[in-house]
């Protein structure tokens, strides 16, 4: 929704600045927070397909390890991945 009300940098700087906010919360004297939901709401807002990635990754390795955080880590860590080739094969730099 923000990306059609605002202009597209602003909406992500406004996710971004959101993902920050939930990582280093200022109650919690910026000393860790869930980043983890907020950076896939991010991502499926941004770009849905990667979203729904990231989501089966995330799902696949949690059931697989049954550790919730080496899903997290595992599911950004492919997502960028993901993204960086999808994104070197659809505008290739010459």
């Amino acid at each position: 929704i923000s990306l059609k009300l605002v202009s597209g940098n602003l909406a992500y700087f406004a996710a971004l600045f959101a993902t920050i906010g939930h990582v280093f919360p200022i109650w919690l004297k910026f000393k860790g927070g869930k980043g983890v939901a907020t950076s896939l709401g991010t991502i499926m807002a941004v770009n849905f397909p990667f979203g729904a990635f990231a989501l089966w990754i995330w799902v696949m390795v949690l059931v697989i390890t049954h550790i919730s955080s080496v899903a997290s880590l595992s599911s950004i860590l492919l997502i960028t991945l993901a993204s960086i080739f999808f994104l070197s094969t659809v505008c290739s730099v010459s």
